[in-house]
């Protein structure tokens, strides 16, 4: 039996202890926190006298960088270790220590996932490549080039297609059977809770499919195809089939993580961070820069930042120069054009609690380095985006409509509410984002080994990653090397947990059936893997 994928439920510690007094600057919200080289907190107040920017200067106004001293911040990780390691070390973001690169890793798992239905009006393409070897498609020295097959394709509702399908990876459709046009492809596992139908030419799958209803049609299937007792089979198919027909109850899957305890808690987040940035460290930004408008270019360096809301009139410029991570506490509202650009080497989380929504043109990041850039929308309003939108970035909007005015060419992912394409559609999934939580340093000088962990202890506390991340386990078996208990994904390393029809928990047991593993894995050899 199989059950839903990692719940991002988020649990917040309470602020770090601190020595609090009066408010020198008379904003009354600086929380007259002291600095640790005995001067008054932050003299001159919140600058915005708004709700407190949750940073603390030292006595001459700056950042104290020289490793001898703290940075004199509420934050659980100090801005001078935040800024010291780029690529895949510790980006932490919330008051529980979550680590913003294993977040990325846990939640982006499909190159385009839906937990509602796809409306493609002409053809739609899935594929991937690794931004660590370069740009997509391109060779590669040891032979061939930098495109693989695992983009995946998850929709807990319906695919709502007429044209030519091509996936390279799995595709799961929850609901509503699958029928796509002529000549399609699927590299990997194809499931469809309904009937497959393709009266038009033939359908190729290179692995096993799972149907919940009647074959009609020509579909040639590399391995087995799984269909209930009383489900018929084309002859088409049965005389183009690598393996068996095999017959079993056929469990209903919803790929994507979508029920409310599943979606990750972004107001949460932003609330948290209202108290805790650098806001004032760097100087860059008050907590209300954006809310009635503010410059159109906003660069930002290394660091935390805090704002109550973008509510900009023209055309806005986010440019990442180091390691970025910026809260919006409300809407993002650009009436122009957005662009969110990164420098070599930088790289920018941005969590939205309210809507997103855009009056011209978009660029999202960069499509040479898509993992690097990821958006995370807490609001279900629509996101419009236009025909010259260029997509180099990994967005996470479970509540909203995401669409497309013309054909579209995304880098990166796209995570979704609904997807509606008004020409054609290819998605590009960044396989980089699957090391993005490697070597996550927790916030109390332990090291949490993320996605290689096996479940056993690290830091005194569970792993901060409890996703699953196959590829990169430390081994397959059970946590800490032994059969355990489990009620879910992300428990049980390359096993599956295996609950008994009406129970409420399992066991961390070898994988049967691909259905076993949580979507995207499928069942090799006994264990829960990547269909590379």
């Amino acid at each position: 039996m199989r059950l839903c994928p990692l719940s991002f439920v988020l649990l917040f510690a309470p602020l770090t202890a601190c020595s609090c007094g009066d408010d020198p600057g008379g904003s009354g919200d600086d929380l007259g926190l002291v600095d640790p080289d005995g001067g008054s907190g932050d003299a001159g107040g919140n600058p915005d006298g708004s709700r407190n920017d949750g940073s603390v200067t030292d006595q001459d106004g700056g950042l104290d960088r020289d490793g001898g001293g703290t940075d004199g911040s509420p934050l659980e990780q100090p801005l001078s270790e935040f800024c010291e390691g780029m690529g895949n070390t510790v980006v932490v973001v919330g008051g529980g220590g979550e680590c913003a690169g294993e977040l990325a890793e846990e939640t982006f798992q499909f190159g385009l996932c839906a937990c509602d239905t796809v409306q493609v009006q002409s053809t739609l393409e899935l594929d991937a490549f690794d931004s660590n070897l370069g740009g997509y498609a391109i060779a590669l020295p040891g032979g061939g080039n930098n495109r693989s097959d695992d983009g995946n394709l998850g929709i807990n509702g319906q695919l709502d297609m007429q044209g030519k399908l091509t996936a390279r990876g799995s595709a799961y459709i929850g609901s509503g059977g699958f029928a796509v046009g002529a000549s399609s492809l699927v590299t990997g596992l194809t499931y469809a809770a309904g009937d497959a139908v393709q009266d038009n030419s033939s359908t190729t799958l290179g692995y096993n499919a799972y149907f919940s209803g009647d074959v009609e049609g020509r579909f040639d299937i590399a391995g087995d195809l799984y269909v209930p007792a009383t489900a018929t089979v084309s002859a088409a198919t049965r005389n183009n089939l690598g393996g068996s027909v095999i017959r079993r109850e056929i469990p209903a899957v919803r790929p994507c993580p979508c029920e409310p305890a599943e979606i990750l808690d972004i107001p949460a987040l932003t609330e948290w961070a209202a108290t805790h940035n650098d806001n004032r460290v760097e100087r860059v930004l008050t907590s209300t820069s954006y809310q009635n408008g503010g410059p159109a270019t906003l660069n930002l360096p290394c660091g935390r930042y805090y704002l109550t809301q973008v509510n900009q009139s023209g055309g806005l410029d986010i440019r990442a120069e180091g390691r970025v991570v910026l809260f919006v506490d409300g809407d993002f509202t650009v009436g122009g054009s957005l662009g969110i650009t990164i420098a070599p080497g930088a790289e920018l989380d941005l969590f939205v609690a309210g809507q997103l929504s855009v009056g011209a043109s978009a660029r999202f990041g960069d499509p040479g380095a898509p993992s690097k850039v990821r958006t995370y929308v807490g609001g279900n309003g629509p996101i419009n985006l236009s025909a010259s939108a260029i997509f180099g970035g990994m967005l996470y909007a479970p509540r909203a409509d995401v669409v497309f005015s013309a054909s579209s060419e995304l880098y990166g992912a796209l995570y979704c509410n609904s997807a509606d394409f008004s020409g054609s559609a290819a998605v590009h999934f960044d396989t980089a984002v699957r090391s993005a939580g490697r070597a996550c340093e927790m916030p109390d000088g332990g090291v949490d080994a993320g996605p290689t962990a096996d479940g056993g202890p690290g830091d005194g506390g569970p792993p901060a990653d409890a996703g699953t991340n196959p590829d990169a386990s430390a081994d397959a078996g059970a946590p800490d090397g032994g059969q355990s208990g489990c009620n879910g994904c992300g428990q049980c390393g390359n096993l599956a947990c295996i609950i008994p029809p009406g129970a409420n928990t399992g066991m961390c047991e070898a994988c049967q059936s691909d259905l076993d593993c949580c979507a995207p894995l499928v069942c090799q050899g006994g264990q829960c893997q990547f269909n590379l």
